[in-house]
């Protein structure tokens, strides 16, 4: 079994590329942008541990994750802002916190290369109230999806995909304050109280489709 890990985080990346250096595994250990640390062969691997942030930023298209490739993300806590994004991926087999203890990762991979989900103790509540939040809100956030301005929309849509506020600016050319300024907009018109509450509702059609104009 091949064990892609794809964290920037070098100290985390050390700890389990020593966790799952089991028998029957191979772990090649990668940096955010990819690079791996050794190079190995090409071939895509059963399980891609990466760090939510990772994932939910749009930088996964460098990965080498094949169409049947697991993934396993890492989340820092059940306070992680990006929670709400990585679990609307679509992508997501498994979820841990990067503070669980060793065994529990082991566990993770076991799972998950099984065929199977994992959620990590720490995560589930948070997990849940997310999930749950989205539900109850969504059906509302829809109709006040209306009254936002098609560059209002256009920001919703790439805060959805879980861009940051400068890969947005970016995005749309703008300034990071303008972008920041329809955040706000955005937030207020659609009664959402932070950024992980609006993205669970967006993942669930409170937008029409469409695209940055």
């Amino acid at each position: 079994m091949k064990i892609v890990l794809r964290i920037a985080t070098s100290s985390l990346r050390n700890r389990l590329n020593s966790i799952l250096d089991r028998p029957g595994w191979t772990v090649v250990p990668c940096d955010a942008a990819g690079r791996r640390t050794p190079r190995t062969g090409g071939a895509s691997p059963e399980l891609l541990v990466v760090e939510a942030a990772v994932l939910t930023a749009g930088r996964l298209r460098a990965s080498p994750a094949g169409t049947g490739t697991r993934v396993l993300a890492i989340l820092d806590g059940p306070d992680d802002p990006t929670l709400a994004t990585t679990l609307l991926t679509g992508r997501v087999d498994g979820l841990v916190d990067r503070d669980d203890p060793d065994r529990d990762f082991v566990e993770a991979a076991r799972a998950v290369l099984a065929g199977s989900g994992w959620v990590s103790p720490q995560l589930a509540p948070r997990m849940l109230a997310t999930l749950r939040d989205g539900i109850d809100s969504a059906a509302g956030l829809t109709a006040s999806a209306t009254a936002l301005t098609a560059r209002e929309q256009d920001v919703a849509r790439l805060m959805s995909s879980g861009l940051t506020n400068s890969e947005i600016a970016r995005e749309l050319q703008v300034a990071v304050s303008t972008v920041k300024f329809h955040v706000s907009n955005v937030l207020r018109k659609m009664g959402c109280r932070d950024r992980a509450q609006l993205i669970a509702a967006l993942h669930r059609g409170a937008l029409p489709a469409g695209g940055p104009r």
